[in-house]
């Protein structure tokens, strides 16, 4: 096998005939690469990632299911919930809060291998997948060039990668890049992280990109656990640019791209304000995933000082967690988020608490004996457990919120 270095390979240095036929194909995979990298717009995604988890020695289940929108612009990785009109860079795990979750780091493997060209690069041979011939060739990246940082906490450190990718002998299209991390921090409590992303040509107005169009993330723990992500990339489509984000810990909460700042017109509620709410559409537990839109409404009027909105309003809320737990007798542990009103032509934003969930078949409030996971818990969602025999929240379960001091973040 010859290996060399992907700094500066070309067929211009000498005669296409004295060079190695696996060299100048790299070559033009990178060339291919780099364009597609260099021309590719401000894009948005809906990815959809099931989650499956296993201890030592035993078969991965299903642990639950994320739906997020995510944003590549200016190429910066942004995430919203489904639905959501502001993207934010508040990273992934942050946002989801539990569960083994990842950032997304083959946009920037594909950058260092294809346009930084930091990785040191070998021939490893042809194969064969789906009636095309493809080309292999693996990869190392030091530790110090790869940029690839994974965190646990208040802790990160920068990782090395080995790996290999795949491209199209004739197009040259990049069709799979699959690595792992090297040199993990002692931080870490992952013996290995993987990725494996496969790629396919995507319609984005009137050019076709090659984009991911699906991704596995794996991880092992040195207890022997281990944690599996699927991720499908779908819906994809040109950012537009009145699309808003929000960035840090600024106070201006929608960002145009342009940089213009746009208004929120919602009323703010004040904090100690019961709401009312009841949902308007069963929730199926075993098909949910987080980032799902709730449908619900108020099931009183909401005074402060008058009506500000009246009963059968609109009230905004998304699915924080669908997590299977299983043993004896498993359950579904469920968070749901309400945010917003919005009817007669007006808005409101709001942080709320549960304060009750009303009784329903297979409703549990708390769960006693089962060990309920120790995940972080987020201020403003509601969280109660439901009997994986009934696995439904039914339409007409209402719940009692307290709104809290709305935060920016």
């Amino acid at each position: 096998m010859l290996l060399f270095s992907a700094v500066c390979v070309t067929a211009a240095v000498a005669g296409a005939d004295q060079i190695a036929p696996e060299i100048l194909s790299l070559a033009r995979i990178q060339h291919k690469m780099a364009d597609e990298l260099k021309r590719l717009p401000n894009y948005s995604c809906m990815e959809t990632v099931d989650r499956y988890t296993s201890a030592r020695g035993a078969r991965p289940k299903p642990f639950d299911r994320i739906r997020i929108q995510v944003a590549i612009v200016d190429g910066r990785e942004l995430y919203s919930w489904p639905g959501a009109t502001v993207f934010s860079d508040q990273r992934l795990p942050d946002m989801v809060q539990s569960g083994f979750v990842g950032d997304g780091d083959f946009a920037s493997m594909t950058r260092n291998i294809f346009i930084g060209k930091t990785a040191t690069i070998r021939f490893s041979g042809e194969e064969q997948s789906d009636g095309r011939k493809l080309l292999r060739y693996e990869f190392r990246i030091p530790q110090m060039l790869s940029g690839w940082t994974v965190r646990l906490g208040g802790s990160s450190g920068v990782v090395g990668a080995a790996g290999s990718f795949w491209a199209d002998a004739e197009t040259y299209d990049l069709v799979r890049l699959q690595f792992e991390a090297q040199d993990l921090p002692p931080f870490s409590q992952d013996r290995t992280i993987a990725e494996d992303v496969t790629y396919a040509r995507v319609h984005l107005g009137e050019s076709e990109i090659l984009l991911p169009a699906a991704m596995d993330l794996t991880s092992e723990s040195f207890n022997g656990d281990t944690h599996w992500n699927h991720g499908t990339f779908t819906q994809c489509r040109k950012y537009a640019a009145e699309s808003s984000i929000s960035f840090g810990d600024e106070d201006d909460l929608a960002k145009a791209v342009s940089g213009k700042v746009e208004k929120d017109d919602a009323l703010a509620l004040p904090a100690e304000i019961d709401l009312h709410v009841q949902l308007e559409k069963a929730i199926d537990c075993r098909r949910a995933a987080v980032g799902d839109e709730v449908r619900a409404m108020l099931a009183k009027d909401l005074k402060v000082d008058r009506v500000l909105f009246r009963k059968g309003t609109a009230v905004k809320g998304i699915v924080r967690k669908m997590a299977l737990q299983e043993g004896n007798r498993p359950y579904y542990e469920v968070g749901l988020e309400f945010t917003g009103l919005e009817g007669g032509g007006r808005r409101a934003s709001f942080v709320a608490q549960s304060e009750q969930v009303a009784a329903f078949p297979g409703y549990h409030k708390n769960v006693v004996g089962f060990g309920v996971p120790n995940d972080r818990r987020s201020f403003g969602v509601a969280y109660f457990y439901v009997d994986a025999s009934m696995a439904e929240v039914p339409a007409g379960v209402g719940l009692t919120l307290v709104t809290g001091t709305l935060r920016t973040r």
